[in-house]
Formats: C-alpha cells, sequence, structure tokens
C-alpha cells in the first residue's frame, strides 16, 4: 500500500492511518495491541524519555518522518476580508433595528 494513502512505511511500524485512529478514537485496546506507550514509541523508532533527538534528525530522519506521517503543521483557513466582515455584521438583527 502507498504511504501517501495510509500505508505503513518500512522504516516504521505504523502508518499515518493508524496513528491518526489512535489519537481520534481514543482506542485503548488498540494501543493496548501495540504494546502500549512504549510499543508505538519502539515502532516509530522514539525514545519515551527523550523523544526525538536533534541527532536522530540530521540526515534523513525528519525527511523520513515527514514522508511517512506528513508535515506537523496546522493549516489555517484564509482570513475574511473587512468587506466581508462588514456584510456579516450588518446581517445582524441588533445593527439592523
Amino acid at each position: 500500500m502507498d504511504v501517501e494513502q495510509g500505508g505503513v512505511d518500512p522504516r516504521f511500524g505504523l502508518g499515518k492511518n493508524e496513528l491518526v485512529e489512535l489519537i481520534e478514537e481514543r482506542d485503548h485496546t488498540k494501543l493496548e495491541e501495540y504494546g502500549g506507550v512504549e510499543g508505538v514509541c519502539k515502532k516509530l523508532g522514539i525514545d519515551p524519555e527523550t523523544g526525538i533527538t536533534g541527532d536522530e534528525l540530521r540526515g534523513n530522519g525528519l525527511g523520513a518522518r515527514k514522508e511517512a506521517f506528513g508535515s506537523n503543521e496546522f493549516k489555517y483557513p484564509p482570513p475574511k476580508s473587512f468587506f466581508k466582515l462588514c456584510f456579516i455584521a450588518f446581517q445582524d438583527l441588533t445593527i439592523l433595528i
């Protein structure tokens, strides 16, 4: 299965979709199937005490994680224009009265 489609990258024991499911569903039985938090950390190649160290990110470490799991950035919606905000405000009943 393609990693972009949620398949498991061979460098890691879990795929993006599996991680999303663990987080969104808060499924403790699934977490226990992976060996708890320590098991998930082991599959992802992370030390549960120190996390990902700078040494691990040098070279292709960060690139491999970005490729497998995507960027860890929130995509904000574009801001509303001033005129859109005025239009919305003038639809308010208290302003119309």
